[in-house]
């Protein structure tokens, strides 16, 4: 039996150590020592060219035999700069025309070779050429040699056909082992994920290499780690026994054969084969050159990150790219096709380029403008890290609780929510650096933050209202006493800061977490109406009840699935500016020309909140005797939009005031269109229903934050209420869109009576008019009797 057998056609499922298991553990081991000497080489040129350029004419005198970090001097011009980073990008050009130039004819013998002669020998020859590349380059950077030697080092690695060998290789045993359904991609999605997670180790580690020891021992930790696999795969994958000699020019005669025999494709059509190979094309070619044009656009001014910090980031870039992308996939492969997955993939990227790009224009930022811009971008960075995860919980949780009882995951949720609050405590007892503080974030976002919380209480609400008229009052009742909550912490918690500092109010939210933990598990007991389920749950399954209520017409009530979709619609534009507002009103009045104290903004948020939830649950109660509910949710947004306007003008204090006077009714849509939605929807389907609306919320804050924080931040130079204008926008469109829905709902309801025998209604109405005359002739004769 030949190599390639039995790497292909072996059951994957024979041993938990299979072929599969065995390429995953490799490839996060292989990712680590490739990312190390990506990121070392491009931070090496950038330092030795800075090292030996003077006056812009390049020296080439050797005063060290191991470069370390530099960072930006504070004496260098932008110019100088500009200038050093040209000649980095170039250098870094030449380094990948070399290697990829060279390495594309190998690709064209290595991918055919090991469909012939099996995958060991291609993996073995790819390690050991690469090893030999990454020595050369070791002793380049120690003895300091000049960069043509580095380039010519680098051709070396070209002869191995770089990492697309590798990967091409494990990609076609992994394919050749999993089923042609879903399994397959989420197989390959695993194995991207394992080489994430070896990109993120190697990006942490190789900054603190770097700064402490410069740059020859990144490539000797990255020479170590692929010995380490050349190991492992001689021993451990099965020998190659297969004898047949290969004609090595015949080769790139297999790979050509795609596009020439129908017969070696599935779907006998290769005009398809070729598309699909375009839009590939496109999609890659930015993200190949994207790491290192970024890296030399973070080292030097106006960022000029450290080593650490830039291996902090990638590592975090890296994570969040494959390992929660995968994640991801993995939920939406259960209800979404293929092709949107890829739509929303580009969507994705296309927005990721976007915002990079405006990252330039930082150096324009100086003084509280430059302060503010930092906070600002912290405050985003806590949010995303939050939000993003507890996407991902929330879920999960939500049409969980329709399975095993809200009671469970109640308690779950406030239980995390307390220890992130206790571990916060101690970061801002302790002094800690807020990226501490950023990690601890993490336990909320697992707690499914806020949103779990509110999407079970308001399931458990439903559940037990029995009359639709009394649903969104009792929605605004709940959404009133949580406010009234807030506005009591915002008055205390200005004092406690200015009197005790950071420490105290978050010691103080954790008692009140776990007081709320206790009085769950005492006082409340599970609805007996709710079907719970004994038998083992299906964690997975939570992500295709979150997206039934989209796709499944039978689950809900009198309506349709594009009436619903339409309210869903008119809810998350409504949201989105509204979930983002805080942290940029309360920047916005920390800053000039306002400069309020913590104690003023929090009596001023007390008193907006208690105007626009009490005063405007009072008024929801009036307008519910009188108005329809599309009728007050108009009003709602014609005050939201008046108060973003507004308040993007305001300049001194009363002109605040009177932003939050016309906005006190700005938030009368949110229950009306949460009572519209449950109307729609059974009751046993309510927590999926919430989990839908609050995924929406988490969305708006995710993206709500990201957009408006940045405008923020780039417009405040030009002008300081531009973003508010921007924000106004939204709740303008979900009034038009709830008014088309309005007028297309009401000439639907309009009934046509049809008869089929026209006869029938003349009769009757001939009776009629015979009776009635009958009845007035009657009357006329006792008139006259009477006269």
């Amino acid at each position: 039996m030949d190599e390639r057998q039995k790497l292909l056609t072996k059951d994957a499922r024979s041993s938990w150590f299979d072929v599969r298991t065995k390429l995953c553990i490799f490839v996060m081991i292989h990712g680590c020592a490739l990312e190390i000497q990506s990121v070392t080489e491009t931070q090496y040129v950038y330092s030795y060219l800075k090292k030996h350029h003077t006056n812009k004419n390049t020296t080439y005198e050797s005063t060290s035999n191991n470069l370390t970090e530099q960072n930006c001097p504070g004496n260098m011009t932008g110019e100088n700069d500009d200038y050093i980073q040209s000649l980095a990008s170039d250098w870094t050009w030449y380094i990948q025309l070399v290697t990829y130039g060279i390495c594309l004819p190998v690709l064209v013998i290595a991918g055919p070779m090991s469909d012939i002669k099996g995958a060991k020998i291609v993996l073995m020859y790819n390690l050991m050429i690469t090893i030999l590349s990454y020595a050369a380059r070791a002793y380049a950077i120690y003895e300091d040699l000049n960069l043509y030697w580095y380039v010519g080092f680098s051709a070396v690695e070209g002869i191995s056909g770089c990492h697309y060998v590798y990967h091409l290789t494990c990609s076609a045993v992994l394919t050749n082992s999993t089923k042609p359904n879903k399994e397959r991609p989420f197989v390959l999605a695993v194995y991207d994920a394992m080489m994430g997670i070896g990109m993120s180790i190697s990006q942490i580690g190789v900054g603190y290499v770097i700064k402490f020891s410069g740059y020859t021992y990144p490539y000797l930790v990255s020479i170590g780690c692929l010995c380490l696999v050349l190991i492992l795969i001689i021993l451990t994958l099965e020998d190659n026994t297969n004898k047949k000699t290969v004609d090595v020019l015949s080769l790139p005669k297999n790979l050509c054969v795609l596009f020439s025999n129908k017969n070696a494709l599935v779907s006998n059509n290769i005009k398809y084969l070729c598309v699909y190979y375009t839009i590939y094309l496109f999609h890659l070619l930015p993200l190949s050159a994207n790491s290192t044009i970024r890296l030399l656009f973070i080292l030097g001014p106006p960022f000029c990150w450290s080593s650490v910090h830039i291996g902090w980031f990638s590592a975090a870039l890296a994570t969040g790219e494959l390992v929660i992308g995968t994640v991801i996939l993995k939920g939406l492969l259960s209800c979404v096709k293929g092709y949107a997955i890829a739509m929303l993939g580009y969507t994705s990227t296309l927005a990721s380029f976007v915002l990079y790009g405006f990252c330039s224009a930082d150096w324009m930022i100086h003084g509280d403008d430059y302060i503010q811009g930092l906070a600002s971008d912290w405050t985003w960075y806590m949010q995303l890290v939050i939000y993003s995860i507890g996407l991902l919980v929330m879920s999960v949780l939500g049409p969980l609780s329709d399975k095993v009882g809200r009671k469970p995951v109640l308690m779950y949720t406030v239980s995390l929510f307390a220890i992130t609050f206790a571990l916060r405590t101690y970061a801002l007892y302790a002094k800690l650096n807020l990226y501490w503080y950023l990690l601890f974030c993490v336990v909320e976002g697992l707690a499914g933050c806020h949103y779990t919380y509110d999407v079970i209480c308001l399931s458990i609400l439903n559940t037990c209202t029995n009359q639709d008229e009394s649903k969104p009052f009792n929605i605004a009742l709940f959404d009133t006493m949580m406010v009234i909550g807030i506005c009591a912490s915002d008055i205390a918690t200005g004092y406690l800061i200015k009197l005790t500092g950071y420490t105290y109010p978050f010691l103080t939210g954790t008692a009140l977490l776990v007081l709320i933990l206790i009085l769950i598990i005492i006082t409340l007991k599970e609805n007996s109406k709710l079907p719970i389920k004994k038998n083992p749950v299906n964690i997975s399954s939570s992500f295709i009840d979150v997206c039934s209520l989209c796709r499944k017409t039978n689950i809900l009530m009198n309506s349709t699935r594009q009436l619903f979709l339409m309210h869903i619609l008119v809810y998350f534009t409504n949201e989105f500016p509204y979930l983002a507002n805080g942290g940029i009103r309360t920047l916005y009045e920390l800053g000039a020309p306002l400069c309020w104290t913590s104690v003023k903004v929090g009596w001023y948020t007390a008193a907006a909140y208690f105007c626009e939830f009490v005063i405007g649950i009072l008024i929801l109660k009036s307008f519910l005797l009188c108005m329809k509910d599309h009728t007050i949710a108009f009003l709602g947004f014609t005050s939201s939009v008046t108060c973003y306007i507004v308040f993007g003008f305001s300049s001194t204090d009363w002109m605040i005031y009177l932003a939050t006077a016309i906005g006190v009714i700005r938030i009368l849509p949110i229950p009306i269109i949460k009572s519209i939605l449950s109307r729609m929807v059974h009751s046993d389907k309510q927590g999926a229903l919430f989990a839908n609306i609050y995924l929406l919320e988490a969305v708006c804050r995710l993206g709500g934050s990201t957009l408006f924080n940045n405008i923020y931040h780039h417009t405040r130079p030009i002008f300081k209420g531009m973003v508010f204008f921007v924000m106004a926008l939204f709740p303008l469109c979900a009034g038009i869109l709830l008014m088309c829905v309005t007028c297309r709902n009401t000439e639907s309801d309009k009934i046509e009576i049809k008869v089929k025998d026209p006869t029938v209604q003349n009769q009757k109405e001939n009776c009629d008019c015979d009776e009635n005359l009958e009845k007035s002739q009657k009357e006329d004769t006792l008139v006259i009797a009477k006269n």
